[in-house]
């Protein structure tokens, strides 16, 4: 009896030793602080745009992505390397008198993905997700009406990820918000998802406008405009909800920059009085760390490249793409496993 009495507190101890390890706090998971790094000096016109213009270009999968031209017959895509090397791309869209782009993103392989709208020369319009292979010999341009992709990402897996409005037939009035939709490279769409996030605290506000779609080896994140993180796996199914900082709770325009690190680690910057400020996510806290100085120009926060932080230049240093690597040194590549409960 007293073999058995022991063997089974030994079973116990056993499994309640492999349910902690499951909730382990996972490295990456705490906020990191960031260092200057260096300065990239590239062909990138910011003058005349808004601090707040959504088409302000992000650092996605391997480079800095961005389109100029946007809202006419022939709007081009451009990538900007590690060393500031610029690339143009010329889109082809069969029959389009006006396009007017609302998204692009960026692969690891390479691959560019854009979401937008065209209309013909006798105002016929549709909306339109369009894929550049990364050898740019090949361009896909799926038709996706009556839904209107706003945001758009390449996931770790080399699909594509939208979330945008479903609308009816005569596209006259919305149906469906907050659609998250998965499409392969030839765009054929694969799933479709309702997500239900928190509305933005200013009525009437459309529900995807201000909000950003971001993506890492192993997850897809979605930064709302009511101040909420949501974290989705490759399938689709709901890892994770984070509430935003404070600054964006009355204000989801203050949002100026989104990115997810190579392990996960969320970065935000967020326009405030005294200048720029830039957070990171604690997971384990569930809250949320100052990771620059702020800020007293107008930047904005580019993405990640791998885990070195990119940040975008101010009117005053068009051109200027600076680099940022964690302080204490870690340069961890690989991504994160999602735990038990989503972290």
């Amino acid at each position: 009896m007293r073999y058995r009495s022991t063997l089974t507190k030994g079973l116990a101890v056993l499994a309640m030793a492999q349910l902690c390890a499951m909730f382990q706090p996972m490295p990456g998971q705490t906020a990191h602080s960031y260092v200057h790094d260096r300065d990239v000096y590239a062909r990138l016109d910011t003058n005349g745009r808004s601090a707040r213009q959504q088409d302000t270009p992000i650092w996605s999968g391997r480079a800095l992505v961005g389109y100029d031209y946007n809202r006419t017959a022939a709007p081009i895509v451009y990538t900007i390397d590690q060393d500031g090397n610029r690339e143009d791309i010329a889109l082809n869209i069969p029959e389009a008198g006006l396009v007017m782009l609302h998204s692009i993103a960026g692969g690891a392989d390479g691959a560019i993905a854009v979401s937008g709208s065209a209309f013909s020369s006798n105002a016929q319009g549709t909306t339109f997700i369009l894929w550049i292979s990364p050898n740019r010999k090949t361009q896909i341009v799926t038709r996706v009406s009556p839904y209107a992709p706003e945001k758009i990402v390449i996931a770790g897996d080399g699909t594509i990820w939208t979330v945008g409005t479903q609308y009816d037939d005569a596209v006259t009035k919305s149906v469906a918000n907050n659609q998250l939709r998965h499409f392969d490279t030839s765009g054929r769409q694969l799933a479709s998802f309702l997500v239900h996030p928190k509305s933005p605290s200013r009525k009437g506000m459309p529900p995807v406008t201000y909000s950003r779609l971001v993506a890492s080896a192993d997850r897809i994140g979605w930064f709302t405009n009511g101040n909420q993180y949501i974290e989705f796996s490759l399938d689709g199914t709901e890892l994770n909800r984070f509430e935003g900082p404070a600054d964006l709770v009355e204000h989801p325009e203050y949002l100026q920059g989104v990115g997810l690190s190579a392990d996960n680690e969320l970065a935000i910057g967020v326009v405030t009085k005294p200048g720029m400020k830039y957070f990171a996510l604690d997971r384990q806290t569930r809250t949320w760390s100052a990771i620059l100085p702020i800020g007293k120009r107008t930047t904005m926060l580019g993405g990640f490249d791998g885990n070195t932080l990119i940040t975008l230049p101010s009117f005053e240093d068009s051109g200027v793409i600076r680099r940022h690597i964690r302080s204490d040194g870690s340069s961890a590549q690989q991504p994160q496993t999602a735990t038990a409960n989503g972290k």
